[in-house]
């Protein structure tokens, strides 16, 4: 059990990073109100959003972060989901989610290791973790079925309920880049970069970001080439 001045600490630390998030929030709404897709960039940002929750999820039950298996099902399955949409693309679609998956672990392990330590409450980690996601299913006005929250949630409830969002934003992004999407053109690959780094500057540190410029670069990179293709196909 953490002594009382650990507990204090920790709770001045919490404190220190919930205002480095607002301000990080704050400026990224204020970059997004700029941009003529924002409403593209919020589905990405859903599916950051779950992303604590799911650490909490493996963290409560000491699984790993990575599990390379599911991964390639998942993509698998979200690139046989574009070619029945028609995505000219479809291997460009599959390298964007690549490297969402890659970022979503980045942030992830920041919780899971950087963060946590074994002497928080994984019941704790997992009631809030399960709010989260309500709250953000409630927010965004997701179409998902969810129970309330209670005191009781197991891993695998979270997971489940952090699937079910991951897997609906997934078919937004693919349903809005399989048609034409005259924003996107207009949209330089500079600018989606900016954006995506002030968006991953809330669930992210300095240090993080630095370390995954390349993937954001390239997940930018991405998102042009796939709807270029495809306006050019339509």
């Amino acid at each position: 059990m953490p002594s009382e001045q650990q507990q204090q600490a920790a709770i001045t630390i919490q404190d220190f990073f919930d205002c480095v998030r607002l301000v990080n929030r704050y400026l990224y709404e204020a970059t997004l109100s700029k941009s003529s897709i924002s409403w593209l960039i919020n589905l990405f940002d859903v599916r950051f959003a779950c992303m604590k929750a799911v650490a909490a999820a493996k963290f409560s039950v000491v699984a790993d972060i990575e599990d390379k298996d599911r991964e390639k099902i998942l993509l698998d399955k979200l690139s046989e989901l574009a070619i029945n949409k028609g995505v000219e693309n479809s291997e460009g679609m599959k390298h964007l989610f690549e490297r969402n998956m890659t970022l979503s672990k980045e942030i992830q392990f920041g919780y899971y290791i950087r963060i946590w330590d074994r002497r928080r409450d994984p019941q704790v980690l997992l009631n809030s973790a399960y709010r989260q996601l309500y709250n953000l299913i409630t927010a965004k006005e997701l179409p998902i079925d969810c129970n309330e929250p209670h005191d009781h949630h197991t891993s695998s409830e979270v997971l489940s309920l952090a699937d079910n969002i991951i897997n609906d934003v997934d078919e937004q992004i693919i349903d809005i880049l399989s048609g034409y999407c005259d924003e996107m053109l207009d949209v330089t690959e500079d600018d989606l970069i900016n954006v995506f780094n002030q968006m991953l500057a809330n669930y992210m540190t300095p240090s993080m970001l630095r370390e995954n410029e390349s993937t954001i670069v390239e997940l930018s990179r991405d998102m042009k080439e796939v709807s270029y293709r495809q306006a050019m196909r339509l």
